[in-house]
């Protein structure tokens, strides 16, 4: 699980925190970590090629992850802090 970003706000005691979790079937689910809840599920486009699996993954700041499939792709992530949609912004390949 890769923690997206976290807040508290002072006024209202209230903590939010989101996060990310990748599985080998090539499924990302966002997450609501204080409610427990998922918020948005995704799997790399199908136009990429890709085998789907993803086998590691890693956050560049609160809207930006990559991950990286079985099948050498190097994909990057964005996430729509409004809606918790990910969007592929970039791929990369190698092999």
């Amino acid at each position: 699980m890769l923690i997206l970003s976290c807040s508290h706000d002072d006024a209202t005691h209230k903590v939010s925190c989101t996060a990310v979790t990748a599985a080998s079937d090539g499924l990302l689910i966002v997450w609501d970590v204080v409610a427990g809840k998922a918020l948005h599920r995704c799997t790399p486009p199908a136009d990429y090629g890709l085998d789907g699996a993803v086998t590691a993954s890693a956050r560049v700041d609160d809207q930006t992850l990559l991950s990286c499939g079985a099948d050498g792709a190097l994909l990057e992530w964005i996430l729509n802090s409004d809606t918790h949609e990910l969007t592929v912004a970039r791929a990369m390949f190698t092999l």
